[in-house]
């Protein structure tokens, strides 16, 4: 038959490998575009009766100790590619807050139009902000920031990088990570950004790991 149906199978791992075989009545098939799941059923439907639900949306904020064992408060480097950004307003692509504060204390890797920037900003005001470089938009992007105290970097696929000291001489506390989005509405990214790579010192070779 030429009829989809999607349906899921439940199986244990061994060593770290997944597979599946299975014949029953001299019948055979195969599974394509798999999709692993963290649980028995399948994450993607949502199930119904007789009225509609609403789908909790996507959270791509890292918190608690998943945020404060990977970051260093003194000194950091951050590595994020950017598929896709439209380069049309201001669009985050990464931002570490404070949560009681997110906007008031935080560092920001975004786009202002096509133009790529990032900012560090404690106590609502703006303590150091450089562009980086230029995007181009619907354009695939590597883009590597690092900061440490009045030393701050940051590079786009490999160019030079761009350097600035800090006006406040000490750097902001923050207790989470965020993608794709701030906390001030309209600037979602409409773009990708696949993973985020962490670095607990500010590195010094900045522009080759934006290559």
């Amino acid at each position: 038959s030429d009829v989809y149906k999607r349906q899921f199978l439940s199986f244990n791992t061994d060593g770290g490998n997944i597979g599946s075989a299975d014949s029953v009545d001299n019948s055979a098939g195969h599974l394509d575009l798999a999709q692993s799941e963290l649980g028995a059923f399948p994450s993607s439907p949502i199930i119904t009766a007789g009225s509609t639900v609403t789908r909790t949306a996507d959270s791509l904020v890292r918190a608690g100790t998943g945020f404060s064992s990977r970051w260093n408060a003194d000194e950091m480097t951050i590595r994020v590619p950017v598929f896709d950004s439209p380069g049309i307003g201001i669009r985050t692509i990464w931002q570490a807050e404070d949560p009681s504060d997110p906007a008031g204390n935080r560092y920001v890797i975004y786009t202002d139009g096509t133009d790529l920037k990032f900012k560090i900003v404690e106590g609502g005001v703006a303590t150091c902000e450089i562009i980086i470089g230029t995007i181009t938009p619907r354009a695939d992007h590597s883009v590597v920031v690092a900061w440490a105290v009045d030393d701050v970097a940051g590079s786009i696929d490999g160019n030079p990088e761009v350097t600035s000291g800090d006006t406040a001489g000490s750097l902001p506390s923050v207790g989470q990570r965020r993608i794709g989005a701030s906390s001030t509405a309209d600037e979602e990214l409409y773009g990708h950004v696949p993973y985020d790579n962490w670095y607990i010192r500010r590195m010094p070779n900045v522009a080759a790991l934006a290559s």
